[in-house]
């Protein structure tokens, strides 16, 4: 009788203690994922730099290798949509690609702020159009609101921080989360 009086407390104390186990689990089958698609790298010493800011170039980057749209992105045309984004920039094909498809755009003074750190909400808004949810998100809001709701109710934002602006971990976790979400299919009547 003490054995099992004595498993039982055992069991649950690494219930209780394993707790947080589980969302660390959760982020590194994350992060073992979204590397294994090749989005995002670590650096020479593997580090992925979970908690670095994110920038916009580098976040458009990361989403058309999750859309599988790098490959066309490199030999697409580099269209002069911004006074901020030089032809010949590391990131200047992504950028331009991202507009053309709609899944991203500039500031509206002409610029698109490549260099700048990427909110969760413009990531986010990026994420539900590019999963065909731009119509809903705009009927139940637009943006902010309304891409923040619909991303919210299909599971985007789970182990996601929104304390210290979007990280690179944040990215691991969003994508990570849309490979789970199903795309808006469209229909013609």
């Amino acid at each position: 009788m003490k054995h099992i009086k004595w498993i039982v407390m055992t069991l649950t104390a690494c219930m209780l203690l394993g707790v947080g186990g589980f969302a660390q689990a959760a982020t590194e089958k994350a992060l073992f994922d979204v590397t294994s698609l090749g989005i995002i790298q670590g650096d020479e010493n593997g580090d992925y730099k979970l908690d670095a800011p994110l920038t916009r170039a580098e976040f458009m980057e990361a989403l058309l290798k999750f859309l599988q749209y790098d490959e066309a992105a490199k030999i697409a045309d580099v269209q002069k949509h911004f006074t901020d984004v030089p032809a010949d920039a590391w990131y200047a094909r992504a950028v331009s690609f991202g507009v053309q498809m709609d899944l991203m755009n500039g500031y509206g003074d002409g610029t698109f702020g490549p260099d700048n750190a990427i909110s969760l909400e413009e990531a986010v808004k990026t994420v539900v159009v590019s999963l065909g949810y731009g119509a809903v998100a705009n009927g139940r809001g637009g943006y902010p609101t309304g891409h923040m709701l619909v991303a919210a109710e299909n599971g985007l934002l789970k182990n996601i921080s929104q304390e210290n602006g979007f990280t690179r971990g944040d990215l691991v976790e969003l994508l990570y989360n849309a490979l789970d979400m199903d795309l808006m299919v469209q229909s013609v009547q």
